[in-house]
C-alpha cells in the first residue's frame, strides 16, 4: 500500500523545543507482576534478551498490504497471513488498523476482528506469531465519509470536533476532488479529537498489554497527518504545528502508561519545521518511544548517494535518530541509535516502483540491499515487509510487481528475509 508522502511546507516560524524536550530519561517504578484487563489477569513473562519489563521479540515481520476498516472481517486477511506458514524466522505480522474499525460508537469498542487475527497468529502456524498494529486515524484512500469505516461516525456528526472541508460533517480533514473525499485524517491536532483518540489507545492497552504475543503499537506517520491538513485544498485553518506537537506528546505519554509492557512506536518523519521535528525525536527516545518510519531504502542509497546528508530528502526525524542535523535545524545533533532501535516499515514503493529512481533504484530496492541498511545504518530491531502476491500494480510506475520487481513478490521475498536476520536486537537502553 502506498501512503501519501505529504511533506508540509515550511510556513511557520521556527518552533523551539522548549522544556518539554527534556534530555533526561524519566525514571519509572517497577511494573506490577500482573496486568488485569476485562476481568482477566495475566502474568507478564519477559521475552527480552535482557530482563527488562517490555516484551521484546525483535526480527523480521510480514506487513499487511490492506487496512482493517469498519467493514473488514478476518477473511480479508487470512490468505495474506497464511503465507507466514513455513517461515519460522518471520516471527509476526504488522497490521494497519483504522480508528473506525475499533470504535463503533463513543466509548464502545469492538476488538473482535483484531482478537480473531491475533488468535489465528497464535494458533494457525507451526510457531506462534506476534502482532504489531499500526494505528491509523483515517484512510489512505477513499475516506467513505458518512460511514464509520475509518473515522467514527460520532466524530463526524458532532460540531464539538471542529469543521471539515465538505461542510456536512466534522472532525476530519483531507483532499476533495470532484466532490469525492480522497485520503483523510481525523483532526487529531485538535484537543477534543485527540482526547477521543487517546481514549481508544487506553482501551487497547487495557485489552492487549497483558498479551505476550501483542508486540507493539505504532502510531501512523506524522507527516501523513499534517499533509492531509495543510497540503490539501482547502487547507485546515485550525492547524498549528505547535499544537500538533503538544497533542502527539500527550498521546505518546498516555500510550506508554496504557502499555507498560509493550513497545510504543512513533513514525516521526516531518513536522513543519526541522528543529521541532528533530527535538521531538530526541524527546521520544528519552521517553521510551521507539523511533519508526513508513519507508526503508537500501544501503546503496547511503553509500553511493549519501542519502542521510542534511540537504537530502531523508526524513528529519530519522536524521535526528542517526545524529544528523537537518538543513535549517537548530537541534544539537546526538546519535540516538546507541539508546534506541528503529521499527522500520518496508512498503510498496521501497521495493517496487520508480519512487526511488533518483537514488539508484529505478525499479525499487532489492531486499538484500534493504536488509544491509536495516542492519548497518538504521540499526533496526524490527522490520515489517509488505506482502505482495505478485499481481499487484506497482506505484509509481506501470506494470505488476512480478513483472517489474520480481524480488518483491512474497514467494521470492519470504525466503530472503527468513534467512537474513536483523542483528541489532539487544534490549534497548532507553527501555525500563
Amino acid at each position: 500500500m502506498k501512503r501519501c508522502r505529504l511533506l508540509a511546507g515550511l510556513i511557520a516560524s521556527l518552533i523551539c523545543a522548549g522544556p518539554g524536550f527534556s534530555q533526561t530519561i524519566n525514571s519509572r517504578p517497577s511494573p506490577p507482576p500482573q496486568i488485569c484487563a476485562n476481568g482477566q489477569c495475566a502474568t507478564i513473562k519477559s521475552t527480552s534478551q535482557n530482563s527488562g519489563s517490555i516484551k521484546w521479540n525483535p526480527g523480521q515481520y510480514m506487513a499487511s498490504e490492506g487496512i482493517l476498516s469498519g467493514k473488514s472481517t478476518l477473511a480479508n486477511f487470512t490468505s495474506e497471513m497464511d503465507d507466514l506458514s513455513g517461515w519460522d524466522n518471520i516471527i509476526g505480522y504488522r497490521l494497519f488498523v483504522s480508528w473506525g474499525a475499533l470504535e463503533r460508537a463513543e466509548g464502545s469498542y469492538d476488538f473482535s476482528v483484531l482478537d480473531a487475527i491475533l488468535n489465528r497468529l497464535k494458533t494457525q502456524y507451526k510457531k506462534p506469531k506476534r502482532l504489531v498494529i499500526a494505528l491509523v486515524p483515517g484512510s489512505f484512500g477513499n475516506c467513505h465519509v458518512g460511514t464509520g469505516d475509518y473515522i467514527p461516525l460520532y466524530i463526524q456528526q458532532n460540531a464539538l470536533y471542529g469543521a471539515s472541508p465538505d461542510g456536512g460533517s466534522f472532525g476530519w480533514w483531507g483532499g476533495i476532488s470532484n466532490g469525492d473525499v480522497n485520503a483523510c485524517v481525523a483532526a487529531v491536532w485538535r484537543p477534543a479529537v485527540m482526547r477521543r483518540f487517546i481514549a481508544l489507545v487506553q482501551a487497547l492497552g487495557a485489552h492487549y498489554d497483558a498479551d505476550p504475543d501483542f508486540e507493539a503499537i505504532m502510531i501512523q506517520e506524522d507527516s501523513w497527518v499534517i499533509g492531509n491538513a495543510v497540503n490539501t485544498s482547502p487547507k485546515d485553518p485550525s492547524y498549528v504545528d505547535a499544537t500538533m506537537l503538544a497533542q502527539l506528546q500527550s498521546l505518546l505519554t498516555a500510550a506508554t502508561s496504557a502499555f507498560p509492557h509493550t513497545s510504543v512506536v512513533m513514525q516521526n518523519t516531518w513536522l513543519q519545521q526541522p528543529t521541532s521535528t528533530q527535538a521531538f525525536e530526541q524527546w521520544m527516545v528519552n521517553n521510551r518511544i521507539a523511533p519508526g518510519s513508513p519507508d526503508s531504502v537500501g544501503q546503496s542509497a547511503f553509500k553511493d548517494y549519501d542519502f542521510a546528508n542534511p540537504t537530502s530528502k531523508f526524513a528529519w526525524g530519522l536524521e535526528a535518530y542517526m545524529g544528523v542535523q537537518a538543513s535549517g535545524s537548530a537541534w544539537k545533533p546526538v546519535d540516538l541509535r546507541p539508546e534506541a532501535h528503529a521499527f522500520m516499515d518496508v512498503e510498496g514503493p521501497d521495493i517496487a516502483g520508480t519512487f526511488y529512481g533518483f537514488i539508484g533504484a529505478p525499479e525499487g530496492f532489492e531486499p538484500q540491499d534493504i536488509i544491509a541498511a536495516l542492519n548497518q545504518t538504521y540499526k533496526a530491531s524490527h522490520a515489517f515487509w509488505i506482502h505482495f502476491n505478485g499481481s499487484d500494480p506497482v506505484w509509481p510506475g506501470s506494470g505488476t510487481v512480478s513483472a517489474v520487481a520480481p524480488w518483491a513478490s512474497w514467494s521470492s521475498l519470504a525466503p530472503i528475509i527468513n534467512s537474513n536476520p536483523l542483528v541489532n536486537t539487544s534490549y534497548p537502553e532507553n527501555y525500563p
